[in-house]
């Protein structure tokens, strides 16, 4: 998805009920964001990212654990969440983040390309 249209779609959640946008820091930098929306006992994560210079220290990671801990004590006992699926001879951070932390694969769908609408 293009940044610019993350960032606004990141930002539409602030403040919103049952919407949690989450940031990781780096040197005072925003360099990742998460969002988690919970109702009742279920709390889907989504939209998490990291910045490329950012990579490889522990940001996605604390985004989920932190995604998580807030989802806890919202009372759910049900979280989702989702990435891409590995091509063969490829390996994506995002899943083996998420198998670490407890995650477990329930299926594999078809990933879709997003594309702005052109206003044609």
């Amino acid at each position: 998805m293009p940044e610019e249209h993350y960032a606004r779609m990141t930002a539409a959640s602030v403040g919103r009920r049952g919407w949690h946008p989450f940031a990781a820091l780096l040197d005072g930098e925003i360099v990742g964001t998460g969002t988690m929306h919970a109702d009742g006992d279920a709390a889907q994560f989504f939209a998490g990212a990291v910045l490329p210079h950012a990579r490889k220290r522990g940001g996605q990671t604390a985004l989920l654990a932190a995604r998580a801990l807030r989802a806890r004590d919202l009372g759910c006992r049900v979280l989702v969440a989702e990435t891409g699926a590995e091509a063969p001879g490829t390996r994506n951070s995002s899943l083996h983040n998420m198998l670490r932390l407890g995650f477990q694969v329930a299926y594999e769908r078809r990933n879709w390309v997003w594309r702005a609408s052109t206003g044609a």
